[in-house]
């Protein structure tokens, strides 16, 4: 009720029917940057039991590559501004039976990617359906947009990344969030729908004055035009 939300859902604006539409995230995608997801989760469902994300990204993990969507030739530019193709590193799936395989696509660690997906775009359910009925009000319970369409992707680095590139441990995690950013910008233009990003980063990175190769590619990325929501927060533990 602090945020309002609801009127938002239904058009309305401190309590008056003002907003020119009501806003549920219809035909936007909202992509998250972060680690710890349950793909299975109900508020990833819509009320069919059919599955909203559209997309999961996994840049650390190429074993499930041939299962997935090419990466190879990936619209990009370089640094004069032409156009070019990159590949990006990992798997990419669109298919809801391989993101739902819990024995191939999974993400063990912890919970917070749920957390975050659920808050930005789980679907609004019935307290008596979420709890099954324990202590149960009245009312729903769901994230700011309902409606999007989500896609997900894992920043963490992995132990096959570590093995094969040790001397860059301290930088794969970083690495993989801005292969996530450039999946992301490919995978909505695809979809010729706007695209909304939260990136938990959950520290600082670099040298705080802009010039580290990270701080530019996020600068560059807001100047065109894009939507990120970056949380630095105060570097977890």
């Amino acid at each position: 009720s602090l945020s309002q939300v609801d009127e938002a859902h239904q058009g309305k604006a401190d309590g008056q029917q003002s907003l020119p539409q009501a806003y549920t995230g219809k035909g936007v995608i909202i992509g998250l940057i972060d680690m710890g997801y349950d793909f299975t989760h109900p508020m990833f469902k819509d009320n069919n039991g059919n599955l909203r994300i559209k997309g999961v990204y996994l840049p650390g993990q190429e074993q499930w590559r041939n299962l997935g969507e090419s990466l190879d030739q990936i619209p990009d530019v370089d640094k004069d501004g032409n156009p070019v193709t990159t590949r990006l590193h990992g798997s990419f799936f669109t298919n809801p039976d391989v993101i739902l395989d819990t024995l191939k696509v999974k993400d063990a660690d912890g919970a917070h990617g749920t957390h975050c997906a659920s808050i930005a775009a789980g679907r609004l359910m019935d307290y008596t359906e979420t709890f099954k009925g324990k202590d149960a009000n009245s009312g729903k319970l769901g994230g700011m947009a309902p409606d999007a369409e989500l896609f997900l992707a894992i920043a963490s680095e992995t132990k096959e990344q570590t093995q094969l590139y040790p001397a860059m441990k301290d930088y794969l995690s970083a690495f993989n969030c801005l292969q996530s950013l450039h999946a992301l910008r490919h995978f909505a233009a695809q979809q010729k729908k706007p695209l909304v990003i939260s990136w938990s980063q959950n520290n600082h990175e670099g040298f705080h004055d802009g010039t580290s190769a990270m701080a530019r590619f996020i600068g560059d990325y807001c100047k065109d035009g894009n939507l990120l929501a970056l949380c630095a927060s105060n570097e977890g533990s």
